[in-house]
């Protein structure tokens, strides 16, 4: 008989900053010629059945052809200047145009021309949902591949994709344009780093449609209710509307930032310097582990009579393998534990993850 030093459990630190506004308007900063935001890139697919409106931006006075699924729109660009002032010509403005609604469908090209030319290749028209939330909605399909084995390597829905939106900090006003991301259809290439939750809707919503089926994903874990609102949605908060304030000064972020790194670090250091698991090699193939205590897996620790809160705690779990078994590769799965682990058997460490 093996005995499995099963490992250590490792919490995660607190997080500082609270107030990071999601950037979702359009509110235009530098752009040169025509130009189009993120969302409308190869690969997007857009809203059936409804007026589909196409936006981007462009120098005052600009002509902007649109062509989408064998239709054309024309607008000339105008700037109404911000706050009623006058605009001064050097900003570039934003335009849209709206074609009637379309039946489902495609691959369609759209194109928009003004002074230079841009062609969006590979466009659907289907149905677009908003995926957005906190951890629940983040957890990509990577870390729940062992719960739907072969769910990554098995699927292909080209007419399935998904827009993961990045998470930026933006405690100034609404930003322009996301800063990154692109389409990614539901191909084994790309799923695991789809929402976990967002594609098992899809792929189901998919299956009764029959319609091309977008995610806009929106999560930002263990983002509270005020960081989702507006500056203006915050007046009648003004407790909220004051912690937001001093975070429009940069050196401030930036502060705030290196003092939760700081803090981070020095919490760990601690913790692997107090560690009597660390100090008595408790990783250690033979241990005796007579004075140790009994838990209940799973379990939680409270209700079998532990006080024990944040630190970091060693358990062991002995295992008989057959000799056929024993010689084959395997693949160690804890399940769900809180906050993280690291993970021996028999005296080697087999690896870790930082994030239950």
């Amino acid at each position: 008989m093996k005995e499995i030093p099963f490992g250590r459990l490792l919490p995660t630190s607190l997080k500082l900053l609270l107030l990071a506004c999601l950037p979702v308007a359009l509110v235009p900063t530098a752009f040169a010629d025509v130009s189009l935001p993120r969302l409308l890139s190869d690969g997007a697919i857009l809203q059936r059945d409804k007026p589909l409106t196409i936006w981007g931006w462009a120098d005052e006075g600009e002509e902007v052809t649109v062509t989408f699924a064998g239709q054309q729109q024309k607008t000339v660009v105008q700037a109404s200047g911000a706050n009623g002032a006058e605009p001064d010509g050097t900003a570039p403005v934003p335009w849209q145009v709206t074609f009637p609604a379309s039946k489902a469908g495609g691959p369609y090209e759209l194109t928009v021309t003004g002074k230079n030319t841009l062609i969006r290749k590979n466009i659907l028209l289907g149905d677009v949902w908003i995926a957005a939330g906190q951890s629940n909605m983040e957890l990509p399909l990577r870390r729940v591949k062992y719960q739907y084995p072969g769910v990554i390597e098995s699927t292909r829905l080209n007419k399935v994709r998904e827009f993961n939106v990045p998470v930026s900090y933006a405690f100034k006003g609404p930003l322009a344009d996301y800063s990154q991301g692109e389409w990614k259809t539901a191909t084994p290439e790309n799923l695991a780093g789809f929402s976990a939750v967002g594609f098992f809707f899809a792929q189901q919503v998919h299956r009764v449609t029959n319609v091309p089926i977008a995610l806009v994903t929106l999560p930002v874990g263990g983002s509270p209710a005020e960081a989702w609102i507006s500056e203006a949605g915050l007046t009648p908060y003004p407790h909220y509307l004051a912690q937001l304030q001093p975070f429009k000064d940069d050196a401030h972020v930036e502060a705030t930032i290196a003092r939760d790194k700081a803090n981070t670090e020095k919490w760990y250091s601690d913790l692997n310097a107090a560690d009597l698991g660390l100090k008595n090699q408790w990783a250690q193939e033979e241990l005796n582990t007579e004075s140790w205590n009994s838990v209940q897996v799973p379990g939680f620790f409270k209700e079998q009579g532990s006080d024990f809160t944040n630190g970091s705690l060693w358990l062991r779990k002995e295992v008989n393998l057959a000799a056929a078994p024993a010689a084959k590769t395997a693949t160690p799965w804890p399940g769900a534990l809180v906050d993280g682990d690291q993970v021996f058997v028999n005296g080697q460490g087999v690896g870790q993850t930082g994030y239950r």
